[in-house]
């Protein structure tokens, strides 16, 4: 196993996950949360080869697809009942708001399962136990995510994220814990 292929996919995930948090900047925010996500893409790319899993990618591309379509979704459904209301309101549009907000909160939740199944692979072959943590931190973050405290829940996860990422810049070992 290459050591440094690891160190630099915690590089990628270290940057990655910092650039995320740069996203509420105003002007560069779309640019930095593209160039995490490409980022993190990279580094699970990169890991998913050196522990042959390709799963770990798979997932994170999903992950990410799932994420991204389900706000789609949401914002086509929203958008399309404003649309209804400003021509005729009445019943339909209430429910197509709340259908909506089903379809995007369900779709939030299947990605950050998708995220959590990444994360503890991750643990498992790197036995860097904040992947772990991260990763049911996303997850119960999503589940809670309507009431606010889900919010705060996927933050700590993503720091917790970071930290793994740190540790696998440093991380020497890695090939006895994947085997």
């Amino acid at each position: 196993m290459d050591e440094r292929r690891i160190q630099q996919a915690g590089l990628y995930g270290l940057v990655g996950v910092v650039l995320m948090a740069l996203q509420a900047l105003p002007y560069i925010g779309l640019i930095c949360g593209i160039a995490s996500l490409v980022l993190i893409a990279l580094a699970h790319k990169g890991l998913s080869e050196e522990l042959d899993d390709p799963s770990i990618f798979r997932d994170t591309i999903l992950f990410m697809v799932v994420a991204f379509a389900s706000s789609l979704v949401a914002g086509a459904m929203v958008a399309g009942s404003l649309m209804t209301a400003m021509n005729s309101p009445g019943f339909g549009v209430p429910v197509t708001a709340l259908l909506a907000a089903v379809v995007s909160y369900a779709g939030f939740i299947l990605s950050f399962y998708l995220a959590k199944k990444v994360f503890m692979k991750l643990y498992e072959y790197l036995n860097v136990s904040h992947f772990k943590t991260a990763g049911n931190l996303m997850f119960w973050g999503a589940v809670t995510y309507i009431i606010v405290i889900g919010i705060f829940l996927i933050l700590v996860g993503w720091i917790f994220a970071a930290v793994g990422y740190n540790t696998l810049r440093t991380h020497q070992g890695v090939a006895e814990a994947a085997e």
